[in-house]
């Protein structure tokens, strides 16, 4: 109940996490502490009876977690382990000791639960893994750990903690540069940002959309569905981008006029649609797949670089298009090849191509 409930209040409070690990304790350790505790005289002593562990992604989250947990539940003991000395073994996890609020208490569900204690534990993911690592090396102090050995494990401490605040100053440094694309984007100077997931979805409205899907809706897609919210529809144009990128499309503003000349791609879309539709799955007219698609009959090596996850029905249908489309290439390279020839005869002879 109280993973559930956890989950619940870190939603409708915008708290994001990774994971909510929840257990109660087993039997044979509450007897086994009971034994080790003379102060213990009924259950609502054992401060650990349920332990839930809020697992978030940055450090700063931890700390928004806390103040859920001071908001939604009563806080007898809040402790952070590992922090108060710098030269301290381990690592640091933020621990709280609370009880269900006198107000949920009134609620049916929880009213049997009223004088219960839990102890949550919140840490990061590396905070986690340190945790997790340090628990199979078995020592609890640097005081056990061998001499030459304890260097190496403060220098996997500090480097833990860099790249939390690394990780942390990377998200506001991405917060700031999606501020920063949404202003441009609203200006003329949309078409020299630098092509990237963000700069893409950012100018998304500006780009010429509908000559796009108008060419796939002619050449035989259905009907797309997807907003550009949707995570489909980001994984989507975040392929885009990586097949753009190494198609040498490097603004907005080339893709743009890439997009822009989506008509001549007709033809070889028209016989892509009919080869998977043939094969039973109609390919659907959403922007940056057909886009992709473009990029990739192309040029064939994109499909391979951008490790593109299609479909076994849109696979097949690519390998038999740009089969058609090598051959065609080939065909008229050797036309060319040979009408060359036939004019370097006609010059050596002193005549032109068009004499004979």
């Amino acid at each position: 109940m109280l993973r559930s409930l956890t989950r619940q209040v870190c939603e409708s409070h915008g708290v994001s996490v990774e994971s909510i690990e929840a257990r109660a304790k087993e039997v044979n350790s509450l007897c086994a502490k009971w034994g080790r505790h003379a102060e213990y005289r009924e259950l609502e002593d054992v401060t650990d009876l349920c332990g839930v562990r809020i697992i978030t992604l940055y450090a700063n989250d931890v700390e928004r977690a806390r103040d859920m947990l001071r908001t939604e539940f009563d806080v007898l003991e809040e402790k952070s382990r590992g922090s108060e000395i710098p030269e301290a073994f381990g690592y640091r996890s933020l621990h709280m000791l609370v009880r269900v609020s006198t107000v949920r208490c009134t609620l049916s569900e929880w009213k049997d639960f009223g004088g219960l204690v839990a102890e949550f534990q919140l840490r990061t993911v590396l905070q986690h893994a340190w945790a997790v690592i340090s628990h199979r090396l078995d020592y609890k102090t640097s005081e056990e750990v061998p001499a030459k050995s304890r260097r190496k494990l403060f220098r996997v401490a500090a480097l833990l903690e860099t790249g939390d605040e690394l990780f942390a100053d990377f998200r506001d440094e991405v917060s700031n540069v999606r501020e920063e694309y949404q202003k441009v984007a609203t200006a003329e100077a949309w078409r020299d940002l630098a092509l990237d997931l963000d700069s893409v979805i950012a100018a998304w409205n500006r780009l010429p959309l509908d000559i796009v899907k108008q060419t796939a809706l002619s050449a035989g897609f259905s009907e797309g569905t997807q907003h550009i919210g949707e995570a489909p529809m980001r994984r989507a144009i975040g392929n885009l981008v990586t097949v753009a990128a190494h198609a040498g499309i490097g603004t907005v503003g080339s893709l743009a006029d890439y997009m822009s000349r989506a008509a001549q791609y007709f033809s070889a879309l028209e016989r892509f649609a009919s080869e998977a539709t043939t094969r039973g799955f109609r390919p659907v007219a959403d922007t940056p797949d057909v886009l992709t698609i473009c990029l990739v009959l192309d040029d064939s090596r994109l499909r391979v670089i951008g490790a593109l996850p299609f479909r076994p029905e849109i696979e097949k249908a690519l390998d038999v298009v740009q089969r058609e489309l090598q051959n065609s290439a080939s065909v008229a390279a050797h036309g060319q090849q040979g009408y060359s020839t036939a004019n370097q005869h006609a010059r050596s002879y002193g005549t032109g191509a068009s004499h004979d």
